[in-house]
């Protein structure tokens, strides 16, 4: 009889650990499965590269403060390609495209598109300094199926 109080106790106690999760992935159109997915989905990039292109302890230390430096540069940026992303989308779902409203705005925001585009070329560009010839090559086949740390 204890036991299956405890149980019970626990699994109601699971439940409504979970509760804000599935609340938030239900309301929001996305199942359990994809929220825990996403919540996931940077912590391997690195093992990965680690694995396939067998980087030795110096690499990966080299390729992580070079990650570790993109990101801090993109925070910079974050809240400005919130904001275009955010008048793009309204202009998308409009009922009528504006052609002259969305070259309005991809003019504004130019040059902040072409500093995250440089970043991310100067990213990509220090981390095959890091690699060997070979490295290099199936680097640039992950990254042209997308399997490396940028999407």
């Amino acid at each position: 009889m204890k036991k299956s109080i405890k149980l019970l106790s626990s699994m109601i106690l699971l439940s409504t650990m979970a509760m804000p999760v599935s609340f938030y992935a239900n309301a929001n159109g996305y199942d359990e499965q994809q929220v825990a997915h996403w919540r996931g989905h940077g912590k391997d990039k690195m093992q990965h590269l680690v694995r396939k292109l067998n980087l030795n302890v110096e690499q990966q230390v080299k390729i992580k403060a070079i990650v570790q430096q993109q990101k801090a540069n993109g925070e910079a940026n974050r809240e400005t390609m919130r904001a275009f992303r955010d008048q793009m989308e309204s202009l998308l779902s409009a009922a009528i495209f504006n052609d002259d409203a969305f070259t309005s705005l991809h003019n504004q925001y130019q040059p902040q598109l072409a500093e995250a585009a440089l970043q991310r070329a100067k990213t990509h560009h220090a981390i095959l300094q890091v690699l060997d010839a070979s490295q290099q090559e199936k680097f640039k086949r992950m990254k042209q199926r997308g399997k490396t740390l940028f999407h």
